[in-house]
């Protein structure tokens, strides 16, 4: 089928210096404003000279999904950020198909990945790590953010249509070049904090590397008081039907098991499966997305 599309705008710096190839994105969801904004921001600072790529590519894509975000809603057809891979022209079945295959050549390309999201409920900023461990794991650390969250690609149900649906941008990144790549959280969609949390961020991943400034490999409250929290999930609850949550669920939440979470609309009652901390509550997903995710604490390794 044929699909009218816009183009996502692409800026990018490079260097005849050898380095990573980075790339950082923002509004894969169209109702995310704070990537968008700090990708532009930090353009801005590029352009102007107030900062300077030492070495490599960095690949900016303020706007992922144009048409949502002129909408300002999640997604037009379905989530960007699932089912992410290359489709033939007979295999396109949504706008969103044509904006993954935009996108998919990036992302097979990239050496570094950092993803920049924002989220419904509100709450402290987190990163999805694909594991804690290895480099990517100190990569995420340096960012000096609250929590890591890892497991989300883990926590489909085995199915090929399941394991496919979790598959998004970091999943596709690391399975095609083996990249360091990261989901960034950056609090609820209009916080004003979570843009300067998102620029912070793509200021810390170029240090990290070594792209601009000198490089830093470490966080820099590291020392201090602050540390992370890491979380692992282990589970997605998918929302069946209708339904409604039967109070107002925060993110990161410890929940008991038993402890009536919602209802569907036919008086279906969920119970929380463990004692667990819920991971990404959203009272109003979509029937078949995920409604939530099981997590559990864990010692973040030496």
């Amino acid at each position: 089928m044929t699909i009218e599309t816009d183009t996502p705008q692409v800026k990018i710096f490079e260097r005849p210096s050898a380095g990573p190839n980075i790339l950082i994105l923002g509004r894969i969801h169209g109702n995310e404003p704070c990537g968008t904004e700090a990708i532009e921001r930090f353009i801005s600072a590029l352009d102007s000279g107030a900062e300077k790529i030492n070495k490599g590519r960095v690949t900016f894509i303020p706007i992922c999904n144009p048409k949502a975000a002129h909408e300002n809603k999640r997604f037009i057809d379905r989530n960007l950020n699932r089912s992410m891979k290359v489709r033939s022209s007979k295999e396109i079945e949504s706008y969103e198909d044509t904006l993954a295959n935009f996108l998919c050549p990036y992302l097979e390309e990239c050496d570094v990945l950092l993803d920049i999201h924002s989220y419904q409920v509100g709450g402290a900023p987190f990163i999805f790590i694909g594991s804690p461990t290895g480099e990517e794991f100190e990569y995420a650390k340096s960012l000096d953010i609250p929590y890591l969250v890892y497991g989300f690609g883990s926590s489909a149900q085995g199915t090929e249509k399941e394991n496919l649906h979790s598959v998004g941008t970091t999943e596709y990144a690391r399975a095609h070049n083996g990249a360091l790549a990261l989901t960034l959280e950056c609090g609820q969609h209009l916080d004003p904090l979570a843009s300067e949390v998102a620029y912070k961020a793509i200021e810390g991943t170029l240090r990290f590397f070594g792209v601009i400034g000198e490089e830093r490999r470490v966080a820099p409250s590291e020392g201090g008081e602050k540390v992370s929290t890491l979380l692992h999930i282990e589970k997605a609850y998918f929302k069946e039907k209708e339904g409604r949550f039967v109070t107002p669920l925060k993110n990161f939440q410890s929940v008991r098991q038993g402890e009536e979470l919602g209802r569907y609309s036919d008086g279906e009652i969920v119970f929380a499966e463990k004692t667990a901390v819920l991971v990404l509550p959203r009272d109003g997903a979509e029937p078949g997305s995920e409604w939530f995710y099981y997590a559990v604490s864990e010692e973040i390794p030496d």
